[in-house]
Protein backbone atom coordinates (compact mmCIF):
# COMPACT_ATOMS: atom_id res chain seq x y z
CA UNK A 1 0.00 0.00 0.00
CA UNK A 2 3.03 2.26 1.13
CA UNK A 3 4.30 1.40 -2.99
CA UNK A 4 1.24 2.12 -4.48
CA UNK A 5 1.14 5.89 -2.31
CA UNK A 6 4.25 6.40 -3.42
CA UNK A 7 3.92 5.60 -7.25
CA UNK A 8 0.57 7.35 -7.15
CA UNK A 9 2.34 10.44 -6.44
CA UNK A 10 4.77 10.21 -8.51
CA UNK A 11 2.15 9.63 -11.47
CA UNK A 12 0.99 12.95 -11.02
CA UNK A 13 3.97 14.94 -10.27
CA UNK A 14 4.23 14.98 -6.61
CA UNK A 15 7.76 14.11 -6.06
CA UNK A 16 8.18 15.49 -2.27
CA UNK A 17 4.96 13.46 -1.49
CA UNK A 18 6.39 10.47 -3.13
CA UNK A 19 9.24 10.38 -0.94
CA UNK A 20 7.16 11.54 2.29
CA UNK A 21 4.86 8.32 1.48
CA UNK A 22 8.28 6.17 1.49
CA UNK A 23 8.16 6.96 5.22
CA UNK A 24 5.64 4.31 5.15
CA UNK A 25 7.53 1.60 3.15
CA UNK A 26 10.55 2.54 5.28
CA UNK A 27 8.62 1.17 8.08
CA UNK A 28 6.89 -1.65 6.94
CA UNK A 29 10.61 -2.63 5.60
CA UNK A 30 11.91 -2.58 8.72
CA UNK A 31 8.87 -4.25 10.80
CA UNK A 32 9.66 -7.05 8.43
CA UNK A 33 13.11 -7.84 9.41
CA UNK A 34 14.89 -5.71 6.75
CA UNK A 35 16.43 -3.02 8.14
CA UNK A 36 19.33 -2.78 5.28
CA UNK A 37 16.72 -2.47 2.91
CA UNK A 38 14.29 0.09 4.87
CA UNK A 39 17.94 2.80 5.69
CA UNK A 40 18.86 2.51 2.20
CA UNK A 41 15.21 3.56 1.34
CA UNK A 42 15.18 6.18 4.17
CA UNK A 43 18.59 7.73 3.42
CA UNK A 44 17.94 8.07 -0.54
CA UNK A 45 14.42 9.53 -0.06
CA UNK A 46 16.09 12.41 2.59
CA UNK A 47 19.08 13.30 0.42
CA UNK A 48 16.07 13.70 -2.19
CA UNK A 49 14.04 15.61 0.11
CA UNK A 50 16.73 17.45 1.05
CA UNK A 51 17.82 19.14 -2.65
CA UNK A 52 14.27 19.58 -3.27
CA UNK A 53 13.78 21.98 -0.20
CA UNK A 54 11.46 19.31 1.44
CA UNK A 55 13.68 18.08 4.15
CA UNK A 56 11.92 19.64 6.96
CA UNK A 57 9.03 17.25 6.30
CA UNK A 58 11.20 14.04 6.43
CA UNK A 59 10.89 13.31 10.51
CA UNK A 60 9.37 9.83 9.85
CA UNK A 61 12.18 8.95 7.49
CA UNK A 62 14.71 9.65 9.74
CA UNK A 63 12.76 7.85 12.43
CA UNK A 64 12.55 4.74 10.12
CA UNK A 65 16.38 5.21 9.43
CA UNK A 66 16.79 5.71 13.29
CA UNK A 67 15.06 1.71 13.80
CA UNK A 68 16.78 0.48 10.93
CA UNK A 69 20.16 1.55 12.60
CA UNK A 70 19.04 0.73 15.98
CA UNK A 71 17.76 -2.94 14.58
CA UNK A 72 21.55 -3.25 12.89
CA UNK A 73 23.10 -2.38 16.50
CA UNK A 74 25.01 1.12 15.14
CA UNK A 75 23.85 2.78 18.00
CA UNK A 76 25.65 5.80 17.26
CA UNK A 77 24.35 6.44 14.01
CA UNK A 78 20.73 5.43 15.31
CA UNK A 79 21.05 8.28 18.36
CA UNK A 80 22.31 10.64 15.17
CA UNK A 81 19.06 9.93 13.37
CA UNK A 82 17.09 9.70 16.58
CA UNK A 83 18.15 13.66 17.44
CA UNK A 84 16.85 14.82 13.85
CA UNK A 85 13.86 12.56 13.87
CA UNK A 86 12.76 14.19 17.21
CA UNK A 87 13.23 17.68 15.68
CA UNK A 88 11.32 17.30 13.12
CA UNK A 89 8.87 15.24 14.38
CA UNK A 90 8.43 17.62 17.09
CA UNK A 91 7.28 20.71 14.66
CA UNK A 92 4.18 18.04 13.86
CA UNK A 93 3.47 16.41 17.41
CA UNK A 94 4.43 12.99 16.54
CA UNK A 95 7.87 12.61 18.42
CA UNK A 96 6.60 10.56 21.09
CA UNK A 97 7.22 7.96 18.33
CA UNK A 98 11.14 8.35 18.92
CA UNK A 99 11.15 7.09 22.45
CA UNK A 100 11.11 3.19 21.76
CA UNK A 101 13.98 2.91 19.26
CA UNK A 102 15.79 5.51 22.28
CA UNK A 103 15.12 2.86 24.48
CA UNK A 104 16.59 0.01 22.42
CA UNK A 105 19.74 2.96 22.19
CA UNK A 106 20.19 3.13 25.71
CA UNK A 107 20.25 -0.47 26.11
CA UNK A 108 22.59 -1.46 23.59
CA UNK A 109 24.71 0.65 25.16
CA UNK A 110 24.06 -1.60 28.40
CA UNK A 111 22.64 1.39 29.80
CA UNK A 112 19.29 -1.21 30.79
CA UNK A 113 18.01 1.34 34.06
CA UNK A 114 17.86 4.57 31.37
CA UNK A 115 16.23 2.23 28.87
CA UNK A 116 13.72 0.88 31.41
CA UNK A 117 12.65 4.35 32.26
CA UNK A 118 13.12 5.86 28.46
CA UNK A 119 10.48 2.70 27.66
CA UNK A 120 8.49 3.59 30.69
CA UNK A 121 8.34 6.77 29.74
CA UNK A 122 6.91 6.16 26.38
CA UNK A 123 4.67 3.84 26.91
CA UNK A 124 2.68 6.01 29.22
CA UNK A 125 3.13 9.07 27.01
CA UNK A 126 1.59 7.39 24.28
CA UNK A 127 -1.27 5.81 26.40
CA UNK A 128 -1.80 9.51 27.33
CA UNK A 129 -1.82 11.02 24.04
CA UNK A 130 -4.06 8.09 23.04
CA UNK A 131 -1.77 6.39 20.45
CA UNK A 132 -2.81 3.64 18.11
CA UNK A 133 0.30 1.10 18.88
CA UNK A 134 2.04 1.18 16.06
CA UNK A 135 4.21 -1.98 14.36
CA UNK A 136 7.48 -0.41 14.63
CA UNK A 137 6.86 0.20 18.06
CA UNK A 138 6.67 -3.29 18.65
CA UNK A 139 9.54 -4.53 16.21
CA UNK A 140 11.95 -2.11 19.06
CA UNK A 141 10.03 -3.63 21.91
CA UNK A 142 10.74 -7.04 20.67
CA UNK A 143 14.51 -6.56 20.44
CA UNK A 144 14.13 -4.55 23.52
CA UNK A 145 12.26 -6.72 26.01
CA UNK A 146 14.10 -9.75 26.02
CA UNK A 147 17.19 -7.39 26.78
CA UNK A 148 15.44 -5.65 30.34
CA UNK A 149 14.23 -8.90 31.03
CA UNK A 150 17.54 -10.74 30.83
CA UNK A 151 19.91 -8.03 32.70
CA UNK A 152 16.84 -6.64 35.79
CA UNK A 153 15.11 -8.53 38.09
CA UNK A 154 11.25 -7.92 37.56
CA UNK A 155 10.79 -5.68 40.23
CA UNK A 156 13.73 -3.35 39.31
CA UNK A 157 12.32 -3.16 35.60
CA UNK A 158 8.79 -2.69 37.13
CA UNK A 159 9.90 0.23 39.53
CA UNK A 160 12.67 1.85 37.08
CA UNK A 161 9.50 1.72 33.93
CA UNK A 162 7.20 3.39 36.51
CA UNK A 163 9.61 5.92 37.41
CA UNK A 164 10.05 6.67 33.45
CA UNK A 165 6.11 6.75 33.44
CA UNK A 166 6.17 9.83 35.80
CA UNK A 167 8.90 11.65 34.12
CA UNK A 168 8.40 14.97 32.33
CA UNK A 169 9.25 14.91 28.90
CA UNK A 170 11.70 17.36 29.22
CA UNK A 171 13.59 14.83 31.38
CA UNK A 172 12.79 11.94 29.04
CA UNK A 173 13.93 13.76 26.45
CA UNK A 174 17.48 14.46 28.18
CA UNK A 175 18.06 10.87 29.26
CA UNK A 176 16.99 9.50 25.61
CA UNK A 177 19.04 11.96 23.75
CA UNK A 178 21.49 13.58 26.46
CA UNK A 179 25.41 12.61 25.77
CA UNK A 180 26.22 9.59 26.72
Amino acid sequence: AGLRQAEICERAGFEVNMHYAFSNVVAAENQLGRPEVALARARGSIARLDALGGGAGAGHLWLGAMNAEALLGRVDAAAAAGRTAYALLLREGDELRVFPGLALCAALRGRLADAARIIGYADAALERAGAVSERHWTTMSDRLNPMLSAGLPPAELARLRAEGAAMREEDAVRLALGSD
